[in-house]
């Protein structure tokens, strides 16, 4: 249990409860940067909760069918398993050809089921609903156990419609965890009632991002964010080049992570072409992948974060820039309209290359000056350790 003094501090309790994670976005040795901040998330709450992170596979076969589940990674209070499910073609068309249902495919999930140690469980939790929520759903009925369901990714993802099951799980979940109003938004537009909504956004631990001075005597902006076209690199290169015919004063750029994440990133050569060879390409400095700890390092050599995303949810990079005090200049992408104001930085509309361009060159020439101080503040108290903490416990506590 999670009990509460009087002044609303949270007290830590010796017998922690268990959440299971329903997740295929999570770090992998195969993909160690995909979902890392779950994985985060999930280690900032070990005081207060154990978790198991369940992925899930699902194959096909002509004849043979089966079920597995393998617990293959213990850290902290993270027990990580995977379960795979392997069906018949044959048996599954027979049995719907019969029953005109599918009892065949439930009947393998329901042993799955049967596998797994979730009577332990005391809430699930669908990280992703628009993919996630059926199944978690599945799992908190067979316990008879309460579920709630969050929102990463854009809703819906890009080309793709979101499954009767997983609307109908939605709606249904205990409660609903929200990272940004923009992504409340994407959901309520698709014609489907959200249970209770908790305003919760994303981490940022303020003991390992630190503002510190840059000493730099060149301005240095940063951007992060893997090479997929909503990151908008594009304008990226529009802006900047755009800000070297506005301005005679020197800057640098660094370029970090567009090699992040496989089966994320694109092919990155033609991106690093279009920098090298735009009018800004002797003050770029790329760094393709870096892991997540020397990222603190990396925010220390900038003096202000670049963000030019046609979409985000609630951009962690953005977070992190702020809380080492960096002002944030972000297209309205999503999730930075909450927090960022004239204090914090400067937002343009989407595409709006030449206004962020004419930001940066006030920016740059001193015209629009930022107090780290206040950014990190602002930050810190929004989307620090203590107020995620609370945040999701309230969520947990509450179903």
């Amino acid at each position: 249990m999670v009990s509460r003094q009087k002044r609303g501090t949270i007290v830590k309790s010796m017998n922690k409860k268990k959440i299971c994670l329903i997740t295929n976005w999570y770090p992998t040795k195969e993909n160690p940067y995909q979902g890392l901040f779950f994985r985060e998330q999930a280690l900032a709450l070990s005081d207060y909760y154990d978790f198991a992170v369940v992925h899930y596979q699902v194959n096909r076969a002509w004849f043979f069918d089966g079920v597995r589940i393998d617990m293959v990674n213990q850290e902290q209070n993270i027990t990580e398993y995977n379960t795979v499910i392997q069906y018949s073609c044959y048996k599954n068309y027979a049995c719907r050809h019969l029953f005109h249902d599918d009892r065949y495919i439930n009947g393998l999930q329901n042993q799955i089921l049967s596998k797994f140690p979730g009577s332990s469980v005391d809430v699930f939790y669908s990280i992703t609903g628009q993919t996630q929520a059926a199944i978690t759903a599945q799992y908190a009925h067979y316990y008879n156990k309460p579920y709630v369901v969050g929102e990463h990714g854009p809703f819906p993802w890009v080309g793709t419609l979101i499954s009767e099951d997983n609307k109908k799980a939605i709606e249904e979940a205990n409660a609903f965890i929200a990272i940004s109003n923009d992504k409340i938004r994407q959901i309520l537009m698709q014609g489907i009632k959200l249970p209770k909504i908790h305003y919760v956004g994303n981490l940022v631990d303020e003991d390992k991002f630190l503002c510190v001075d840059s000493g730099n005597t060149v301005k240095t902006f940063v951007t992060v964010g893997a090479n997929v076209f909503y990151k908008n690199y594009e304008m990226l290169v529009d802006t900047f080049d755009r800000l070297s015919e506005l301005t005679d004063v020197p800057f640098k750029l660094l370029v970090v992570g567009y090699q992040a994440n496989r089966g994320y990133s694109g092919d990155s050569e033609e991106l690093v072409k279009k920098l090298k060879n735009s009018k800004f390409g002797k003050s770029i400095e790329l760094i393709p992948q870096i892991t997540h700890e020397c990222m603190p390092a990396i925010y220390a050599r900038a003096d202000a974060f670049v963000m030019t995303s046609i979409q985000e949810g609630q951009p962690v990079s953005a977070i992190e820039a702020g809380c080492c005090g960096l002002p944030i200049f972000a297209t309205r992408c999503g999730g930075v309209e909450d927090y960022v104001d004239e204090s914090v930085g400067r937002i343009v509309d989407l595409l709006d290359s030449d206004g962020l361009a004419n930001y940066l060159k006030a920016y740059l020439e001193e015209k629009d000056v930022f107090d780290s101080e206040t950014i990190r503040e602002k930050v810190v108290n929004r989307f620090g350790k203590e107020a995620f903490i609370k945040n999701m416990v309230n969520v947990f506590e509450s179903v």
